[in-house]
C-alpha cells in the first residue's frame, strides 16, 4: 500500500499511440492530487494512467496495467444524439482500431482495449471490445463490450452488444411478450453509438441482458448456473497472401446440423 502522504504522483500521456510524456500531479493534501494534460488538436486520441511512489518504494499504478491498459478520451467527441436516447462512445487507439477492423482479423475473437462513454460523463476504462456476427455481415453486423466486474453497465451487465442490423427487432420481441404474457426480458433498448468506424455511427439495438445470466436466472430457476452451450457454422479461413501460409483474408463455412454427436 502506496504513502500517499509521502508520495510522488505522476500524471501519464500520450497522444494517438506515441510518445509517453509525464507531469508531477499537485497535492491536494487528504489523499487528493491534481494533474493537467495539455489541450490537443480536435480528434485526437489521449491514453493516460497515474503512477504513485512513496518514499519506501512502495509503488502503485492506475489503471493496474499502466501503459497496457486503455484509459482513453477523445478530444472534442462527437456530440450526443439529438433524439431523447442514449448515446455511447467506443474509443480505441488508433493501433487497436486498425487491428480490430483489418481484413485478415475479420472472424477474429479477439477483444481490443478500449473506453467506451455513456451519455458524455459515465466513463468505463479498459473496456474489452470486439465483433460480432457471421461471416455474411462482419464488419457490419456490430459489437460486443466487456465490462470490468467492479463497475457493471448499469450496475447489472457485465457485457453489453451493439446491433448495427437489429432496430426493427425490439419491435418484435415487444409483441411476442405481450402476446404471451411474459414478464421475462432480454432489456433490450434502443441507443446511438458513435463507433471508431463512421460507417456505423447512428441508431442501432442496444442488447444488455441477451442469453447472459440476467435473463437465464430470470427465466429458470438457477438459470445461470453451469455452462451455457451455443451451435454455430464452424467458420474457417483460407485464401492465405502468401500461400500457404500467409495471412488469410477470406473464410469458408461448414454448417452442421444438429444431430447425436455422442457422449
Amino acid at each position: 500500500m502506496v504513502n500517499l502522504r509521502s508520495s510522488v504522483v505522476n500524471l501519464w500521456w500520450s497522444v494517438n499511440g506515441g510518445t509517453w510524456r509525464s507531469d508531477t500531479m499537485s497535492d491536494l493534501g487528504n489523499g487528493k492530487f491534481r494533474g493537467t494534460i495539455p489541450g490537443q488538436s480536435s480528434g485526437r486520441i489521449v491514453q493516460f494512467y497515474v503512477a504513485a511512489e512513496d518514499g519506501l518504494d512502495t509503488n502503485a499504478v492506475y489503471p493496474a496495467a499502466g501503459r497496457e491498459s486503455r484509459a482513453l478520451y477523445q478530444v472534442n467527441s462527437p456530440s450526443l444524439s439529438t433524439r431523447p436516447i442514449d448515446t455511447l462512445q467506443i474509443v480505441l487507439l488508433p493501433g487497436d482500431e486498425s487491428q480490430l477492423f483489418s481484413s485478415v482479423n475479420r472472424m477474429s475473437n479477439n477483444y481490443r482495449g478500449g473506453t467506451l462513454v455513456h451519455n458524455g460523463t459515465d466513463v468505463y476504462y479498459d473496456v474489452q471490445i470486439r465483433q460480432v456476427g457471421s461471416r455474411f455481415i462482419r464488419p457490419n453486423s456490430g459489437y460486443k463490450v466487456k465490462l470490468n466486474p467492479e463497475k457493471k453497465f448499469y450496475g447489472v451487465h457485465e457485457s453489453i452488444r451493439f446491433d448495427i442490423n437489429g432496430l426493427k427487432e425490439i419491435v418484435y420481441k415487444q409483441m411476442i411478450n405481450r402476446a404471451a404474457g411474459s414478464d421475462v426480458s432480454l432489456y433490450d433498448d434502443i441507443a446511438h453509438l458513435v463507433s471508431p468506424n463512421s460507417s456505423h455511427t447512428g441508431s442501432m439495438l442496444l442488447n444488455l441482458a441477451r442469453f447472459e445470466d440476467v435473463f437465464l436466472n430470470e427465466q429458470f430457476e438457477n438459470g445461470g448456473d453451469g455452462t451455457k452451450w451455443e451451435l454455430d457454422d464452424v467458420t474457417y479461413p483460407t485464401d492465405p497472401s502468401p500461400s500457404p501460409e500467409g495471412l488469410k483474408s477470406g473464410t469458408g463455412v461448414s454448417s452442421p446440423d444438429i444431430e447425436d454427436r455422442g457422449t
